[in-house]
């Protein structure tokens, strides 16, 4: 096996050297790009240029052809249709070793693959790195062939990576920043403004090109400001002619699911461009268009051809999220009484951690209160083949309590690509099926112990069945209520956002961290209760961590407390949104819900070992 690349700090373009170029954009979601590309295309004595990839944007799969329009648009008015090469890009990654297989990935692996370290191709980034991600990922070996240079304005160096691009798309920006292709981070372009009666007359003169890129202004109000910020024109800007901006060598943190930056795990050089010459940004721009377009023609708005994309992106994206969205307020489930059977699917990322073994045993031990009709497996570490140890680990317990097939158990999804689409897998499919059977009087309870893609993606397919269950999240937060914290909503931000959007009746699990067991107590009182609890109290032999008398049993609570509420304390809040760094916003709140935030783990504990005993044999 070959040793892992170590990333090195790219050499800075010379002066009088012209760059191999292929641009990866979301040309449309805004109109920089556009000015960016036109820059790209309009000094030919620098940039050799190998092709563009259109990616997504606003986080609509049916942008990506529409990035792929502008692109041509903006190449045919500047006279180069069918000069160079545009493909379409991919979906956002699933995970963050795994690339997506695009046509846009191709090309750029194809295209590196034709440069030398010496000789690199630049791939400037600006929109998300799905594609440039992707490739790599793909052909790691590549790396030594091109230098990424990533449209990443963080607003918060060095604490957040909070931008547009990596929220679009953060898998792939981590798996970007953890490999070791050589990387410039074009952290600035914010103040990149100019009046508009000034690009009217230096720009809307300048040819056919010049005039659109004009009209992509006049297009919206807010465009004819200066408020408005052309920044990806300065990633173009600053390759064309690195004079004009500032940079500083920095490591290449890693980036937590959070957007925070991680100081702690670094991973080699990089350059970070922190600061561009407005004026002189803007000259460059202008004087490349007066070389290719010298003789001045009057300007005549023509706002009405410039297709505003963002705008139809977002009412397709609104459309298919309409279904799901509350109507108007979710139903507050009510807490189920104590003596009462309650239908329930289990859907979890068993095989991560001890937990969820726990928890399922708890479920297993109580079949008075529970009626187990299905498991789901969840995704965990970022793996994808992770649903199938959940499949295999689920079957495994239910053989040791002697319950092989007592319900169907199925494989679940990848991390959700978008919000307004759902992944399909067979557990989507089950949790479909045992929804559709039950009733809001008779509701199907759901726990979720680890993301909740499966139920995302069961609810964004079939938004009815969210009348038809109840969804306990298993979502300690160490910060409520400031962040959503949650390992297992970091796991699928987009799925726990789903969720929160939704009009599922839901109960936030908060507790369970100081839930313990202590292991001379798992010998004495678990070991005794058959296959089954001998296998759970082995269990903990498997890491050192398992066997620490502070280690939290964290998922084992949800069952406890949905076998009797009373071990617990709740409240009804208002379901909170969140963004991509996790802080939570009251101020849009989608509904009520439950939060259970206390619960009594001496009887919680109590509770499940007695009910081993009971079911399974062994000492109460």
């Amino acid at each position: 096996m070959s040793k892992p690349l170590t990333r090195i700090l790219p050499n800075i373009p010379a002066p009088e050297s012209r760059v191999p170029l292929l641009i990866d954009t979301d040309a449309g979601c805004e109109n920089d790009d556009q000015y960016a590309i036109a820059l790209a295309l309009h000094l030919p004595q620098r940039f050799d240029i190998k092709g563009f990839v259109a990616t997504f944007f606003r986080g609509s799969p049916d942008s990506i052809p529409e990035a792929v329009e502008e692109i041509t648009n903006v190449l045919t008015l500047s006279g180069m249709s069918d000069r160079y090469p545009v493909v379409p890009g991919g979906e956002p990654l699933h995970y963050t070793k795994v690339g997506n297989g695009s046509a846009g990935a191709e090309l750029i692996i194809e295209t590196a693959k034709q440069q030398t370290p010496e000789n690199p191709l630049w791939v400037a980034v600006l929109g998300p790195t799905t594609n440039t991600a992707s490739a790599i990922l793909q052909c790691p070996e590549i790396a030594s062939r091109l230098v990424v240079l990533f449209h990443g304005r963080t607003r918060f160096w060095p604490m957040k990576a909070w931008n547009n691009n990596v929220d679009a798309d953060l898998r792939a920006t981590q798996a970007l920043f953890r490999s070791s292709v050589p990387l410039v981070l074009f952290d600035t372009g914010t103040y990149l403004r100019i009046d508009n009666e000034v690009t009217r007359a230096r720009l809307g003169t300048r040819g056919e090109i010049g005039a659109y890129l004009q009209d992509t202004r006049e297009a919206k109000p807010y465009r004819k400001t200066l408020k408005k910020a052309f920044f990806d024109l300065g990633d173009v800007a600053w390759l064309a002619d690195p004079a004009l901006g500032e940079a500083e060598q920095t490591d290449v943190p890693d980036i937590g699911n959070d957007t925070f930056l991680d100081w702690k795990r670094t991973f080699g050089p990089a350059w970070r461009v922190y600061q561009v010459d407005t004026q002189r940004t803007w000259e460059l721009l202008f004087s490349a268009m007066e070389t290719a377009y010298p003789a001045p023609s009057p300007y005549t708005p023509r706002p009405d051809r410039v297709r505003l994309y963002p705008e139809t992106a977002r009412a397709e994206a609104a459309a298919r999220r309409e279904a799901a969205a509350p109507r108007p307020e979710r139903r507050v489930p009510p807490v189920p009484d104590s003596g009462r059977k309650l239908p329930l699917l289990i859907d979890t990322d068993v095989g991560t951690e001890i937990d969820d073994q726990y928890a399922m045993a708890m479920a297993l031990a109580c079949p008075d209160r529970f009626d187990l009709r299905a498991i789901t497996g969840e995704f965990f570490h970022d793996e994808a083949d992770s649903p199938d140890e959940c499949v295999r680990a689920a079957k495994e317990l239910l053989a040791l309590a002697g319950m092989e097939g007592l319900c169907p158990i199925a494989r679940g999804c990848a991390p959700l690509a978008w919000e307004s689409q759902p992944v399909e897998c067979e557990a989507v499919d089950l949790i479909i099926r045992e929804a559709a059977a039950h009733s809001a009087r008779d509701p199907l309870w759901i726990v979720a112990l680890g993301p909740v893609t499966n139920i995302a993606s069961a609810v964004l397919a079939e938004p009815d069945i969210a009348d038809c269950i109840v969804l306990v999240f298993h979502a300690r937060c160490r910060h409520w209520d400031l962040k959503f914290s949650s390992y297992n909503a970091l796991q699928d931000l987009r799925a726990a956002r789903v969720v929160m959007h939704s009009r599922i009746p839901l109960i936030l699990f908060d507790a369970g961290t100081y839930l313990t067991l202590e292991m001379q107590v798992t010998e004495d009182r678990l070991a005794p209760c058959g296959e089954l609890g001998r296998f759970l109290h082995a269990y903990r032999s498997r890491k050192p961590y398992y066997r620490a008398p502070e280690k939290g049993f964290f998922d084992l609570a949800d069952l406890a407390w949905l076998c009797e509420p009373d071990i617990g304390e709740w409240q009804q809040i208002s379901a909170p949104d969140f963004g991509s760094d996790t802080m939570l916003s009251f101020s849009k709140a989608h509904g009520q819900c439950l939060r259970v935030h206390q619960v009594d783990n001496r009887r919680a504990r109590e509770l499940f070992l007695c009910r081993m005993a009971e079911s399974f044999g062994g000492a109460p």
